[in-house]
Order: structure tokens, then C-alpha cells, then sequence
């Protein structure tokens, strides 16, 4: 007798591996697209109207609010110092950095010590993330902009999505604001992570 199995037991084993493929392809193209929908999911962002004038300093004042654990915000320092490396001399730029108020283990991180090398930029802690709230911002990397006269002119985001360097809408913004004198007030949406986030203990965005 011959151990070979018959064309319908063979035509069910084709199905089945068939289906174990579709089933693999269908996992696969989920798990892509929430990845990619997460990438382009902003976190909440304040209202620029509800910004308070600054005293007129004669430069340009960035305040930005950072967790110094979120990864997402790697993407952001870079959009950062690569921003001041043309609008340095304008300005005055201070990072809130979120710290826990019952501990102090988030003051030591690669991505603060990234932000710490940017010169001229002024390094605050900021326990509770207190100061960040008072300004509307809740999520890190967003950054707040006041023209040298004291008036608030950006609030949001530097980068196009979560993690990801490179030309965008907000950076762009910030730039002609302060390099052409633009006109108006420019909101635009901060991809990262929250910035009261005392769960986080390691840098995952």
C-alpha cells in the first residue's frame, strides 16, 4: 500500500497551510498599521490663546517641556538643536524637565544629557511636572515660543510623528517666526509621550 497521501488529503493540506499564511499576513499587516497609526498619534495639546505674555526680554524666549524618559523625544532634541543652531543667537531656551516629586532617579538620562549639551540652553527641573501644567503642556516635546516683545507666538510639537527627525510643519514654523519675522501665532501637534508619566521606568515612548 502506498503511504502517499490521497489528492484530497493533500488539497486539505493545502488549505489549511494556505489559511495559516493568510492568517500570518492578516497579524502581520494589523501589527504594522497600529505601529504606524501610533507613530502619527499626537498627544493632547494646549490652546496658544490661553498662553500668558512674557515680560519683553529683547530675544526670543523657547520654553519646552520634556519627560527625560521618553523616547519619542530623542527625535525632538534633535529637531531642537538643529533649530538653534540657526536661531541660537535670537534666543533664550529653557527645558522643563519632569522629575517625580518622591524621587529624583529621572535627573540622570541619555536623553537629558543630550539636551544638557546644547549650548546656551538652560536646564530647569520641574518636580511634579508643576511648571510644565501652568503652561498647558501635557505632553513632552511640546514647546512654547514668546516673540522679544513678550507675546506668545507657537505652542506644540517640532516633529512630524512620534520618534521621527526631519523636515516638518512645526520646526518650520518656529524658524520663519523668528529668522523672517513672521506674522501670527502657529499651533502644531506633539507627538510624545505624557509628561506626568511617574510609571515609566525606562525609555520607552
Amino acid at each position: 500500500m502506498s503511504n502517499q497521501p490521497s489528492e484530497q488529503e493533500q488539497r486539505k493540506l493545502w488549505i489549511q497551510l494556505l489559511s495559516i499564511v493568510i492568517v500570518w499576513l492578516a497579524v502581520v499587516t494589523a501589527g504594522f498599521l497600529a505601529l504606524f497609526a501610533y507613530g502619527f498619534e499626537s498627544g493632547p495639546t494646549g490652546d496658544l490663546r490661553n498662553l500668558s505674555p512674557q515680560s519683553a526680554s529683547g530675544k526670543w524666549q523657547l520654553v519646552m517641556a520634556v519627560h527625560p524618559k521618553c523616547a519619542c523625544t530623542n527625535a525632538t532634541y534633535a529637531e531642537l538643536e538643529r533649530l538653534l543652531r540657526h536661531v541660537g543667537k535670537e534666543t533664550d531656551c529653557q527645558i522643563l524637565v519632569f522629575e517625580p516629586e518622591d524621587s529624583v532617579a529621572f535627573s540622570d538620562t541619555q536623553l537629558l544629557a543630550r539636551f544638557k549639551s546644547i549650548p546656551g540652553v538652560k536646564i530647569q527641573r520641574d518636580p511634579g511636572g508643576v511648571q510644565a501644567l501652568s503652561l498647558g503642556m501635557t505632553t513632552s516635546g511640546c514647546l512654547a515660543v514668546w516673540d522679544p516683545k513678550g507675546s506668545p507666538r507657537f505652542f506644540g510639537g517640532i516633529t512630524a510623528s512620534r520618534g521621527h527627525e526631519g523636515m516638518n510643519a512645526g520646526s518650520n514654523a518656529v524658524a520663519n517666526l523668528i529668522l523672517h519675522r513672521s506674522d501670527g501665532q502657529v499651533t502644531h501637534r506633539v507627538f510624545g509621550c505624557p509628561i506626568q508619566n511617574h510609571a515609566m521606568d525606562s525609555d520607552h515612548g
